[in-house]
């Protein structure tokens, strides 16, 4: 039981500050954890300074390529991540999302939701992913449903994202990627689109 409980807080909290230390408000983080330790008042309104729109920007390789990142595949590598384009411009999009009412196939997603509901870029579909994950360490509550798979559809491939046990790195959100028309999507699948489709 107590071996679960570190497995916990060291694939959870303790992964998460590592990332923000690691992250571009790395010294802020510092600075603030070693408030925390000392047992003085930190993230006051004078330590918190709101982000630029550069800093917001995120260089989608970096995520998942990090040994902090999530538990990817070689297909996610692949198929999405090492044909992004390494660039801070790279912004995450907002998404709808739609849950699956029966197993598709990825054609009749196409068919049925159109043509803009499929990411066309696989640098906007990292920055996306990065930005949801970041936000739900350890399967926290969020966008992504940490109870069922996620879905986004490229021209080329299916993304899934996942919160499992997956590895010997303990429970973890797994991405993995598959070409497409080799499957059928789940029923309960959750299926995140650009929130500009209609």
């Amino acid at each position: 039981m107590l071996s679960i409980a570190l497995r916990q807080f060291l694939n959870g909290p303790l992964k998460q500050l590592i990332v923000n230390l690691g992250g571009q408000d790395g010294e802020l983080w510092e600075q603030e954890f070693k408030k925390f330790l000392r047992k003085e008042p930190c993230w006051t309104n004078r330590g918190l300074r709101q982000p630029t729109a550069a800093q917001k920007r995120v260089d989608p390789s970096e995520f998942f390529r990090s040994p902090m990142g999530p538990d990817v595949s070689d297909d996610f590598l692949r198929f999405v991540a090492n044909r992004t384009v390494r660039s801070r411009e790279t912004q995450a999009v907002a998404v709808d999302v739609r849950i699956l009412e029966h197993e598709v196939n990825d054609a009749d997603i196409e068919r049925e939701l159109g043509e803009q509901c499929i990411f066309t870029d696989e640098s906007q579909i990292c920055a996306t992913l990065t930005e949801k994950l970041r936000r739900q360490p350890g399967g926290r509550e969020g966008e992504l449903d940490a109870k069922n798979v996620n879905i986004c559809c490229l021209s080329h491939c299916v993304v899934y994202v996942a919160y499992g046990l997956f590895s010997a790195r303990g429970l973890s959100w797994k991405v993995h990627a598959r070409q497409r028309g080799e499957g059928k999507l789940p029923a309960g699948a959750q299926l995140l689109s650009p929130a500009t489709c209609t």
